[in-house]
């Protein structure tokens, strides 16, 4: 894709941020990391900043940034990612409404259950409010969250098996099918 995109600053931008996600989902970190400095750089040499663009190389920054466990860089960023989100896209941003949900991530890893509610519960808002295939995006990872979030002693048994229940009615109410319980 980054090859066909040549020629194309922001087509191919976007294919190089895409190869950098890739590379770090198959723990290539050093090689995603390179493949962000020179993102960054060619973004930083565009006259108009990048835009959206920019704004995603700086969430798979962040990402990169969390896979290496550097939660003092990664999170503010992930602020910083929302916010600009939001400043370009509106309140309703879905690259701001995952962002949020990695920033959640990052903070159930540590064990921050108030800042882990706190970013999970705005992403989710945002994804339930889109409708849709996020609505369904946002039940999942209710659920999800849920189960990690029990199996770490964040919440109660009960409390997750509550918000389980909840996703699938959530699912259900879309009308597409759920698989029966286990």
């Amino acid at each position: 894709a980054a090859e066909l995109a040549e020629g194309h600053d922001a087509i191919a931008l976007e294919a190089q941020i895409l190869v950098a996600v890739l590379l770090r989902d198959r723990s290539q970190i050093d090689q995603a990391g390179a493949l962000l400095d020179r993102i960054e750089a060619r973004l930083a040499a565009l006259p108009h900043g990048g835009g959206v663009t920019a704004v995603r190389a700086m969430r798979a920054r962040a990402d990169w940034l969390e896979s290496k466990n550097r939660h003092t860089e990664s999170r503010p960023m992930y602020d910083a990612v929302i916010a600009k989100a939001i400043g370009i896209q509106g309140s309703d941003s879905l690259i701001a409404a995952r962002t949020r949900i990695s920033a959640a991530w990052s903070r159930a890893t540590t064990d921050d259950v108030a800042g882990t509610s706190r970013y999970l519960e705005a992403g989710l808002e945002v994804l339930r409010r889109l409708g849709h295939e996020h609505r369904i995006e946002a039940a999942l990872l209710t659920a999800t969250f849920a189960r990690y979030r029990s199996r770490g002693l964040q919440i109660p048994y009960s409390e997750a098996l509550a918000a389980i229940a909840a996703a699938r009615a959530e699912i259900a109410a879309t009308g597409r099918p759920v698989v029966s319980e286990v």
